[in-house]
């Protein structure tokens, strides 16, 4: 399978509304949206990452 075709089953949809909410926040704030995205998903995993098994190798 190629990398790609992984990665498509993470693909999400969020509302139009709420992205335009964050992007003003963000732009008032002087964050930048795609960091603030990376960061959240980042500190999700170091949250819940344990709570996976871990294969061998991994």
């Amino acid at each position: 399978m190629a990398a790609a075709e992984k990665m498509e089953q993470y693909k999400f949809r969020e509302r139009p509304s709420r992205m335009k909410r964050v992007q003003a926040i963000a732009e008032h704030r002087g964050d930048n949206v795609s960091e603030l995205i990376r960061d959240a998903l980042k500190d999700y995993v170091r949250a819940h990452d344990h709570e996976l098994p871990r294969d061998e190798g991994s």
